[in-house]
């Protein structure tokens, strides 16, 4: 049809409301700069894209989409007001210039041949006003209001069924011969007669449960008519979609889709955050409850989760395992050990580099160990009986034995070539490891002036005092000797 070929000139020849199709996939939009009202536009336009996408899955979409019916072309944020619909065919190929607007979905690989109001502007070069005339979308001033000095002119458009906003319950019968000027006039006479006996926003729609028996759509329908009332635009708005505030920015089809889609990652994301935050917060809270389990098995807290002697000597220590080494103070490992013992026992509790050499500790050493190493199986235990995730095995080996010597030597006075000299360690990894032995061992100090043990709290003040000397502890190692 000529008017067709004007239509598909618009995009070509003239920079005006009409947006034309392109191939390919449109890019995810930034959304800082796009309105709230916006927003809502594209999220009304998606909800009838979709009621239009099952309609056109189903058998029976022929006999609602068919001749003679008045349909509603919002193209972007460009409304082209009713038409109806003269004929309707199947893409063959997605994409092509020559039809407004385009989409993804099922409803994008239907044409409509919509005959609309328009208004024409300049021709081609060579051609008349009417001849090959550029159409553009009527301006609500001219469509709503009767009289004016420029009149719409009828022209037959091809629409992607992307832009088919709504369809309305009405059918009229169509002239014979369409392409015609009297023939177009008597339909555009039709389309102006029908929206001013119900308005332009008010015309009976097809409802997709009731007259369409499209199923789990109700709640989509819902959220049309919820939102369709913000859009019933203004009279000064020209030929966009308008809120009272005004018409919509200028966006065309394709602009609105890469909105749509920013706005679905934004909501997938805020979705997956939110269920993330949910599992974070569930798995805290069973940690929590399984953890207090195991620290009144321990004896931390009593069966109300009120603070015990153990717990608040816990509550001292963190330099370490506090569970270890509030385990070994009070359950008496310590009492029966010399200073120099109970700073090789303390070092097992220090986390220090993996080494390939194998430990062989001194005979005065072997029974500590033991009860250390006890005492952690009692714990790893305790926590997966509770129902911890936790390797047992792994913890007691955690406590490795690899200073124990070289502690137990230190303390007794030794040479720092002599203690370097029964390990691969670095050097500069032995002083790490023993200052930080000396923070444990003043931390175990305080725990036991806080259970007011004062014996025990002497013995780890002279432990601590054995092994701050030398080199170890030097402010510079520019000393002299």
């Amino acid at each position: 049809l000529a008017a067709s070929e004007a239509g598909a000139g618009a995009g070509k020849d003239c920079d005006s409301d009409m947006s034309i199709s392109s191939s390919g996939e449109e890019d995810p939009a930034s959304l800082d700069s796009v309105s709230e009202e916006l927003k809502d536009f594209v999220k009304l336009q998606g909800l009838r894209q979709r009621v239009m996408d099952s309609l056109l899955r189903s058998d029976s979409w022929s006999s609602y989409l068919c001749a003679g019916r008045l349909v509603h072309v919002i193209d972007g944020t460009t409304d082209w007001g009713w038409g109806i619909i003269v004929s309707v065919f199947k893409k063959v190929k997605h994409g092509g210039n020559g039809f407004v607007g385009g989409g993804d979905g099922i409803s994008s690989s239907y044409i409509f041949d919509v005959i609309v109001p328009c208004r024409a502007a300049q021709g081609r070069e060579g051609q008349g006003e009417g001849e090959g005339a550029i159409v553009l979308p009527l301006e609500k001033s001219i469509r709503n209001i009767a009289g004016m000095e420029h009149k719409p002119t009828p022209a037959i458009i091809p629409v992607s069924g992307a832009c088919v906003a709504e369809i309305s319950s009405l059918r009229v019968g169509l002239p014979r011969n369409l392409k015609g000027p009297d023939g177009q006039r008597k339909v555009q006479m039709t389309i102006s007669s029908v929206v001013k006996k119900y308005g332009a926003n008010n015309l009976p729609l097809l409802h997709p449960s009731r007259d369409m028996n499209l199923e789990d759509l109700d709640e989509c329908w819902f959220e049309i008519n919820s939102l369709k009332p913000k859009f019933s635009g203004s009279a000064r708005d020209a030929s966009r979609v308008g809120t009272a505030k005004g018409p919509l920015k200028k966006v065309g089809h394709w602009d609105c889709r890469g909105i749509q889609r920013a706005m679905e990652i934004e909501a997938k994301v805020a979705e997956i955050e939110a269920k993330i935050k949910d599992s974070q917060v569930t798995v805290f809270d069973r940690e929590i409850k399984l953890r207090s389990e195991v620290l009144k098995e321990l004896g931390h807290i009593d069966a109300t989760s009120v603070l015990q002697l153990k717990g608040r000597a816990a509550c001292e220590i963190d330099t370490a395992d506090e569970l270890m080494a509030s385990e070994l103070m009070l359950e008496g490992a310590f009492n029966t050990l010399d200073v120099h013992q109970v700073v090789a026992v303390a070092s097992c509790l220090v986390p220090v580099e993996n080494t390939q050499a194998v430990v062989d500790v001194q005979p005065a050493l072997k029974e500590p160990l033991l009860a250390l190493k006890a005492a952690a199986q009692r714990i790893g235990d305790v926590s997966k009986a509770k129902g911890l995730e936790i390797d047992v095995e792994e913890y007691v080996q955690s406590f490795k034995s690899t200073l124990m010597n070289v502690s137990y030597s230190w303390s007794r006075g030794s040479s720092f070539s002599e203690i370097s000299a029964m390990t691969d360690l670095f050097e500069g990894s032995i002083i790490r490891a023993m200052r930080r032995l000396n923070e444990l061992i003043m931390q175990l100090h305080a725990a036991s002036v806080a259970i007011g043990d004062e014996k025990l709290a002497e013995k780890f003040q002279k432990a601590a005092q054995s092994i701050q000397r030398g080199i170890i502890f030097a402010a510079s190692l520019y000393v002299e000797s």
